[in-house]
């Protein structure tokens, strides 16, 4: 039979509560102790009759001397343990006000841990005696793990600090062997409610007594002639933890649904109300079944930076956790809490505060909705928030700002193009937007210096602006662009599981080369010459080729390095090599420098240049090996109609689709010279100016 009660009913009648030996200890964390307390604080009689905590599941076990009912407790062991502590406490502040309106039940034996007597006695002595809250200094009470949210960790740590301490003082009363789970638990609930009431008017405190013990109720359940294992296992062998998503329905449900009935007749009012819950219920799961693309979860992850301090937001169990955290974001939430939601932000009328947020979340999704579908956007914003330190709750502030779309579009470019064309260095000085663009295009179309491989975040930065520029273009503009696809693959805003590789069949030596012992360095070395060797531009016969090669080391800065040039292999010293490993006065960055910069005299391409290297995934590229361009070509064409995750920009390169190129122009298809360095950086640099022309000009 299950009937109403409430705590004072419950705790002041003569049964005796028992947790058998199946139960689990109790395990309630200073959160959800903290998050009752608010709850019920928040909870006013006049908007519902009372507040539930839910059904407690009894089976009856006999009697004890004096003829009161035992009950085993099937179900309800965290809250009937929590309440006990409450009112522990709450009778402390009774007897000291001496208030003859409120009547506090005795506690004293009501609940009992049957096979736990640790738990047993720490419960009765410590707790229902309120020893523990006597023995406690209000410097331990302030401390910050009882008030506020913390990372989970950081709070777990400072929490067993405190009861080490504790249990060192009870260790000196000699009362050993409490270093236990279940009485730090206890422990943790009896601090936390000591500090919310911390600093409470006693008007306060008086209200939520009354509140508590009244206000507050069970639905009880008391099963007979039923094996009381059985119902232990059904009950919580189909209990699964509630996610944010499942919660926030309940919520939105119930609240608005009472809310948008307020004010009609009570037959009416049933009516509306299982029409209102329809539809609610209905628009989330239409909302969620948007967030359930896979593509679209993979692109707005990366707006998410939302932390999840309670843990339960999970968006690969429901999507539509994304939305909520998106959320989040924009309201300027950096953790999302079931706070948030469970009491908005004050509306116009806060009879209608729930119907408000709820409204205000759907126009949210709504908006979500039309960023994915504008080109334009969709790719602006992915590009900001995957490179850039641009945050969400910027771009969706701007969103608000801005008047007109085109207004939007404008901000996102400024952003995109002050992330790009950076100066660093001088923050407080920056040249216009015009100088800076001017100079970034003569690093990028004529300084065969500028060493654009070993600048990652930049040759990374530059390559997949290309490609958002040309995914961002109506259908149609340009032959570049893609008609089949009208959103970039959300993994090619980042760059983590790809290579930089040179179009040109030419790895060039790297500082990692020159490291390890002498046999590795000489293999390397060895194969870097036969590269250069076979890959000359000049005709030169070998000795030529040796020539030309001492006379490059003599014109360098380093003179004794100069009188041992490292080619041909054998004649390079056993001292060279020493200097080589132990890197001597930075012998290596200097050995790095003349070796590729004879790659570029002797070859007579810019192996360096932004023009001759392309973003390919990591499997790929490391298939591909050092084949020459044909062969590369073939290959890279043949993955990208087979989807195999090649980017627009280097499959347009390995095309030779250079949309600056006239036919007389048109290079040798099968060959990858200086002239498609040129030609290919030429045109990045015209896509960029054409792109940027609104910014740059003002």
């Amino acid at each position: 039979m299950a009937q109403e009660k409430s705590i004072f009913e419950l705790m002041n009648s003569s049964c005796r509560l028992c947790m058998p030996d199946y139960q689990r200890g109790y395990k309630w964390s200073v959160g959800e102790v903290r998050k009752l307390l608010e709850d019920v604080s928040g909870f006013t009689p006049d908007n519902l009759p009372y507040y539930c905590l839910q059904n407690i599941t009894l089976v009856p076990n006999g009697a004890d001397a004096d003829g009161n009912p035992i009950y085993n407790v099937v179900d309800g062991q965290q809250r009937l343990t929590t309440s006990i502590v409450i009112i522990s406490y709450l009778r402390r502040f009774v007897d000291r006000v001496d208030d003859p309106d409120i009547e506090v039940p005795l506690l004293a034996g009501k609940l009992k841990y049957g096979v736990r007597q640790i738990t047993d006695e720490f419960l009765q002595t410590e707790i229902v005696s309120g020893k523990i809250w006597q023995e406690t200094q209000n410097a331990e009470l302030q401390d910050v793990v009882w008030k506020e949210r913390m990372p989970e960790e950081q709070r777990t740590r400072r929490l067993h600090e405190l009861f080490r301490r504790r249990v060192e003082i009870w260790n000196g009363q000699n009362e050993i062997g409490r270093n236990h789970q279940d009485i730090f638990h206890l422990y943790c609930a009896a601090m936390v409610v000591a500090s919310y009431f911390l600093a409470e008017s006693s008007q306060n405190k008086r209200l939520f007594t009354r509140k508590y013990l009244n206000d507050v109720k069970f639905i009880e359940n008391i099963v007979e002639n039923v094996s009381e294992s059985a119902i232990f296992s059904k009950i919580n062998g189909l209990r699964v933890p509630l996610d944010g998503a499942d919660l926030l329905r309940g919520i939105f449900i119930t609240n608005v649904s009472r809310e948008s009935v307020d004010g009609y007749g009570e037959v009416e009012k049933e009516i509306r109300l299982n029409e209102c819950r329809v539809k609610a219920g209905l628009e989330l799961d239409m909302m969620n079944l948007w967030w359930s693309n896979l593509e679209r979860a993979r692109y707005f992850a990366y707006f998410d930076t939302v932390e999840d301090p309670d843990g339960i937001f999970d968006v690969a169990k429901y999507p539509i956790n994304l939305l909520y955290r998106l959320y989040t974001l924009s309201k300027g939430r950096n953790q999302i809490l079931l706070d948030f939601f469970e009491s908005p932000e004050s509306a116009a009328d806060p009879r209608h505060a729930s119907i408000a947020q709820f409204e205000e979340i759907k126009r949210f999704h709504e908006t979500m909705k039309d960023w994915y579908d504008d080109k334009a956007i969709y790719h602006y914003v992915g590009f900001l928030l995957a490179q850039t330190t641009i945050k969400f709750r910027d771009v969706y502030g701007s969103w608000q700002q801005e008047r007109s779309r085109q207004g939007f579009y404008k901000k996102l470019k400024e952003w995109m193009f002050d992330k790009t064309f950076r100066e660093e260095g001088r923050p407080n000085e920056l040249p216009a937007r015009s100088v800076r663009f001017s100079d970034w295009k003569h690093r990028i179309v004529d300084d065969r210096l500028f060493n654009w491989y070993e600048n990652d975040t930049d040759v990374k930065r530059f390559l997949i602006l290309i490609d958002v520029i040309n995914y961002a273009k109506p259908v149609g503009m340009d032959v570049v662009n893609n008609p089949l696809a009208t959103h970039m693959e959300p993994l090619f805003f980042d760059s983590i599981k790809e290579d930089k590789e040179h179009i040109f069949p030419q790895t060039p030596i790297a500082e990692e080369d020159l490291r390890g012992n002498e046999n590795a360095i000489r293999q390397k070395m060895g194969a870097y010459w036969n590269l250069i060797r076979l890959r000359n531009t000049l005709g030169l016969e070998e000795k030529e080729l040796l020539e030309r090669w001492a006379n490059h080391w003599r014109n360098g800065e380093d003179a004794v390095i100069a009188a041992e040039p490292p080619f041909p292999i054998n004649g390079i010293t056993y001292d060279w090599f020493r200097r080589l490993i132990d890197d001597e006065n930075g012998i290596r960055s200097y050995v790095k420098e003349r070796i590729n910069s004879f790659v570029v005299e002797t070859c007579g391409i810019d192996i360096n240049s932004l023009g001759n290297i392309v973003l390919l995934n990591l499997q790929t590229n490391r298939s591909y090996g050092n084949n020459f361009y044909v062969d590369k070509r073939t290959r890279i064409l043949a993955d990208y109609r087979n989807n195999r995750s090649i980017r627009l920009h280097t499959r347009s390169v390995f095309a030779k689709e250079f949309p600056l190129a006239t036919e007389d122009e048109a290079d040798d298809f099968d060959a990858w010279s200086q002239h498609s360095i040129l030609r290919n950086r030429e045109d990045m640099a015209a896509q960029l100016g054409e792109f940027f022309q609104e910014v740059i000009n003002g």
